[in-house]
Order: C-alpha cells, then structure tokens, then sequence
C-alpha cells in the first residue's frame, strides 16, 4: 500500500474522532482546519520515514495546535479589551500615533528577542517565526526535546523581563520629564 493510498485510509479511520474531539475546543470550520493541519503534519512525518505511531501522534499534534489557537484567540481578546479601556479623551487618537505606538512595541519585541542568548535566539526564532515543532529544532540543533522547551521557558522569560524593564524604564523617563516641566 502506497502512502496516499494509506494515508486516505488512516484519515476515514479517524476523522469523525478527532474532529469531535477538536469540536468539543473549537468551532466547527476551525476544528476543521486544525484537523487539516494536523493531518499535513502526519502526512509529512510518514514523507521523513520518521519511524513514529500516527495514532497518538495526530491526536497530539491536533490537540496542540488547537491549544495554540486557544491561545492565541486569548491573547487577542486581552489585546482588545486593553485598547477598549481608554481614557475618553484618548479614544480619538491620531491614526499615526496608533501606528508609531505599534512600530514601537514591535520594535521592542526585537530588542528583547535579540538580547536573547545565541542559542536561546535561534531555539526562539526556530519556534515563533518558523513555527518548527519541537521535535524538529531538536533534530536541526542536535540537541534534545527538553533542552528545546528549556531554552523556549528562558526565551520568553528573559523577553517579559527585558520589555517590563524597557517600559519601567521609559515611565521613569516620562514622570522625570513631566517632573521638571
């Protein structure tokens, strides 16, 4: 049997239990993508010739990109509702200022990312901006699993720290201004 041939039989054999499964997390057309995705990423696998059980591995792989979008989707709505809690007098603000306030958190996002340890970066940037598993920047590191969720914890510690900083330090500046005038 040829992997196509297997593969169409694999996903007529699980199909209606992950997706239930994902339905229980996530609307239906989302829950529908997730399981595209996840069944790529078997898909792929079985492409390597990565010796791996495709049972447990899609079930896995569906419930943690779900979990991602969970978050993200979390993430955004946190995002929403602190713009929505202006002050009245800041809610008709200037279109460029928005836009210099985004380019100078996104900027600062890439000073905390690039005052990360080398290897820390490069774990950082293989999961954040290439969306790598896991399991694939170990493989491309030579290093292992662990050591990759290690330096992913650090990463985003050392991010939250940097930008807390970076922003405390500003607000300093700011009140010793003010302070002055």
């Amino acid at each position: 049997m040829n992997i196509n041939q297997w593969m169409s039989e694999f996903v007529s054999n699980t199909q209606h239990k992950l997706l239930s499964m994902l339905m229980n997390m996530l609307p239906r057309g989302e829950a529908e993508e997730v399981l595209q995705e996840a069944y790529l990423k078997v898909f792929l696998e079985l492409s390597k010739g990565t010796p791996f059980e495709p049972l447990p591995f899609v079930f896995r792989v569906a419930r943690n990109i779900a979990i991602s979008r969970l978050r993200h989707q979390k993430i955004v709505s946190q995002h929403e509702c602190s713009l929505q809690q202006v002050s009245p007098g800041e809610n008709e603000a200037n279109p460029l200022e928005d836009a210099l306030k985004v380019h100078d958190q996104d900027q600062l996002l890439i000073d905390a990312i690039n005052s990360l340890p080398p290897i820390c970066r490069q774990v950082f940037l293989l999961r954040k901006r290439e969306e790598k598993s896991h399991t694939e920047i170990a493989q491309l590191l030579n290093i292992s699993v662990k050591t990759v969720e290690n330096h992913l914890s650090k990463g985003m510690r050392l991010c939250r720290l940097y930008i807390t900083a970076q922003r405390v330090k500003h607000e300093q500046q700011r009140s010793g201004k003010t302070g002055t005038a």
